[in-house]
């Protein structure tokens, strides 16, 4: 595994730290989420029940923060979607939009808050500094500027995770964003790697 991983995206073409490929994806891709489980050697049960989203997340963030020196008192969490929990809504409405099929699944119900991803990376991580999930139509630079900006001044925070999550392209980018790092560099290095236009 290479060190000190910056940037991780998972992508139907596969697992990517700081831009190179760490494992090449194969078809189904749940299959290859779970795989790539497998590959990172973790034993949480829960990760099998989990929607796309949360596993994703939590896959990332395993990736770049598994050999990593930082602190998870003093780490904040900012992720941003186009779409949220929509693919799990659909799911979930699926289950009871007929009558005489009407069977809502608990296990899927509870996935249809897009934030639940942040709560599974926080437990996972024992993060318990500011969390944001943002849902827009695109990538919003200087929305990000602004929030990594202020949770710095605010929150006294050394580290926060930045990600963009996109359940139905079934992509997450996911970074570490360090305070001594140059905020407007970093995100000009995260968009030109990372978020797909």
């Amino acid at each position: 595994m290479i060190n000190s991983p910056k940037f991780v995206s998972i992508s139907p073409k596969g697992a990517f730290i700081n831009g190179e490929l760490m494992a090449e994806a194969v078809t189904p891709f749940e299959a290859f989420l779970k795989q790539l489980y497998k590959q990172l050697e973790v034993s949480y049960p829960k990760f099998y029940k989990m929607d796309l989203a949360s596993k994703l997340g939590y896959l990332a963030s395993e990736i770049l923060l598994k050999e990593r020196n930082w602190s998870s008192e003093h780490t904040a969490l900012l992720l941003m979607s186009e779409e949220g929990s929509d693919l799990t809504d659909q799911k979930h409405l699926a289950s009871i939009q007929n009558a005489e099929e009407y069977y809502p699944s608990p296990s899927v119900f509870v996935y249809t808050l897009p934030n639940i991803v942040l709560g599974e990376i926080c437990i996972r991580h024992k993060i318990q500094a500011d969390c944001h999930f943002f849902i827009d139509a695109c990538w919003q630079e200087e929305v990000c500027l602004d929030r990594t900006t202020a949770i710095f001044e605010e929150e006294k925070v050394e580290y926060i995770l930045l990600g963009q999550l996109s359940p139905t392209r079934k992509s997450m980018c996911l970074s570490l964003l360090e305070r001594a790092d140059n905020s407007q560099g970093f995100m000009e290095e995260f968009r030109k790697n990372y978020i797909k236009e």
